[in-house]
């Protein structure tokens, strides 16, 4: 069964994902004025990281948040309500919300919701701070963690935010097909979204509670404290790789000083600074690795390329080996 999923949020480039997307709706602040697809690029990288876990995926499309990525609670509350009409499996939440002054029409479309057998999952707010969607009964809160697997997840039912889920910043195709590093809780949230969706044969015809009961006996660990939690890649363990001085360092540490407009001996002598440290963003890391395998004449796999490739030059340039020589590297 291919299972269908209510993406609210930005919008979703649908000449990108036009074999995804089997509806789209719009509420905009002027209705006279037309306006993109996806104007800001959030809704498309949430698309495209549900789309990296089950690629069957279809899509409904309600476009509320405007191009600040905000929108009112009535608009939201408006698109909620409609998708009570609406053939869609799992309501993606990527977005959050904490006005406490609506609870009581959030609860009321929540529940009704719930009653026809959809799955909300919500984000908490960036830096895992409980939101009013992510906390209400029947919704599946989300917060993000740094995991080495996509597909990994923690879950306790019993908790007011059920569910830790990957929010590791990977390469992932946003605004008319553009690359970039797309992590956070939104993401984390898109990831979960994914992983339920492959599970909707055995999920369809249970209850809400016996959803969550199969999802907590599938998840990698029931229980954890908050200090294991973490979204910074500064605080994960660093990884290390031996050095080696060979013609791929040079060509990449040259790429790098290039595109991060920073000196040479920056690069190869870096003082213990992780390249993100020296200029490297979610916006220009696709074009390093665009140049990357320009100079080497490799095609990289972008679904791989994850923060810690760029942890360092050696661990960038370890993946560039094995990508081209395979996990043995080279001798």
């Amino acid at each position: 069964m291919t299972c269908k999923i209510a993406l609210v949020d930005s919008g979703i480039d649908a000449e990108l994902y036009e074999d995804q997307v089997i509806r789209y709706v719009e509420y905009t602040e002027d209705p006279n004025v037309e306006s993109e697809y996806d104007s800001t690029g959030h809704g498309t990288l949430c698309g495209s990281a549900m789309l990296s876990i089950n690629p069957d995926i279809q899509f409904v499309a309600l476009k509320v948040l405007n191009e600040k990525n905000s929108c009112s609670d009535e608009r939201l509350i408006k698109a909620l309500t409609l998708l009570s009409d609406v053939d869609v499996n799992i309501i993606n939440l990527s977005l959050s919300t904490c006005s406490w002054a609506f609870m009581e029409q959030y609860k009321k479309i929540i529940a009704t919701l719930i009653d026809q057998g959809k799955v909300i999952i919500a984000s908490t707010i960036n830096g895992n701070k409980n939101s009013l969607l992510s906390e209400l009964n029947g919704t599946i809160g989300i917060y993000g963690n740094l995991f080495e697997c996509p597909q990994y997840y923690w879950y306790c039912k019993s908790n007011t935010v059920q569910c830790v889920a990957n929010s590791v910043p990977h390469l992932y195709k946003g605004k008319h097909g553009q690359y970039e590093l797309f992590g956070g809780n939104s993401k984390a949230t898109a990831i979960f979204s994914g992983i339920v969706s492959l599970y909707w044969d055995q999920l369809k015809d249970c209850n809400f509670e016996d959803k969550e009961t199969f999802l907590e006996g599938v998840a990698l660990r029931r229980s954890w404290s908050a200090e294991e939690i973490s979204l910074d890649p500064l605080s994960y363990n660093r990884h290390t790789s031996l050095s080696v001085r060979d013609w791929i360092y040079s060509k990449v540490s040259s790429v790098l000083s290039e595109q991060l407009k920073v000196e040479l001996s920056d690069i190869v002598n870096p003082n213990g600074k992780r390249l993100y440290e020296l200029g490297l963003t979610r916006y220009n890391a696709f074009n390093i690795i665009q140049s990357i395998e320009k100079e080497v004449g490799i095609k990289l796999n972008y679904s791989d390329v994850n923060i810690f490739w760029f942890d360092s030059i050696d661990i960038l340039c370890k993946n560039i080996r094995e990508a081209i020589f395979g996990s043995r590297g080279y001798e």
